[in-house]
């Protein structure tokens, strides 16, 4: 898998302005964005190492619902 430089924020900015271009109302565009960032999630490799990212939180107390 090749590597991205893009950070979460960046691709949930990505994600909103194309959503928000396509989409015909705010409620809409908030869809779109939380399905692709799924998809993005959902298609992680299985083996993905996050020792690179030992200084960076990547999950919260909180669950995400």
């Amino acid at each position: 898998m090749k590597k991205t430089t893009a950070t979460l924020s960046e691709l949930i900015h990505a994600a909103s302005e194309v959503a928000f271009a396509c989409s015909e109302n705010e409620q809409e565009a908030y869809h779109m964005t939380q399905q692709a960032l799924i998809e993005f999630i959902r298609n992680l490799p299985q083996d993905m190492d996050f020792s690179d990212y030992s200084e960076v939180h990547l999950f919260s107390d909180r669950y995400v619902h």
